[in-house]
């Protein structure tokens, strides 16, 4: 397959891993300049969902270690974020969004999506499905080499 895109003479992991790292580094800009620090839009982002998690919840979904989650969840309820209370079907706290994180994270979020549908206006259609198409079978393969390592949590 011809690939008129990689002009910088790298091989396409270390292109992938270069242009990633752009991405990466412009998402860090606009993180640093947006309504919540990147821990509390992580813990909103998985909560936007409807569910009800508990702190070990979410450190498996967010495949962070339990001190880290419990740190950062328990900070974005001070901070008015995110609300906890005991559920009834479980022992643990669980948590959810409060309105002013959801109403924060959804500022960001529309912010941030902004900026993909800037990027993806870069092409056409036919262009943005297969591109998505790409991305998600190079982020399954990813995934799928990381699982193979002893260390991996996902």
């Amino acid at each position: 397959m011809h690939d008129s895109s990689n002009t910088s003479g790298l091989s396409a992991d270390r292109e992938v891993a270069s242009l990633l790292n752009r991405l990466e580094q412009s998402r860090r800009g606009a993180t640093a300049n947006a309504k919540l620090g990147a821990a509390d839009a992580r813990i909103l982002w998985l909560l936007s969902g409807g569910e009800e998690y508990t702190l070990r919840d979410i450190s498996d979904k967010l495949n962070l270690e339990q001190s880290t989650v419990n740190r950062q969840v328990n900070a974005a309820v001070k901070a008015g974020y995110v609300e906890k209370k005991r559920s009834r079907a479980r022992a643990a706290w669980v948590f959810s969004p409060s309105a002013e994180g959801k109403e924060r994270f959804d500022a960001d979020l529309d912010m941030h999506l902004g900026f993909y549908a800037r990027g993806l206006a870069e092409l056409d259609e036919s262009e943005q499905t297969a591109f998505i198409d790409l991305l998600t079978r190079v982020v399954g393969g990813y995934e799928a080499a990381i699982r193979t390592e002893s260390w991996s949590r996902i």
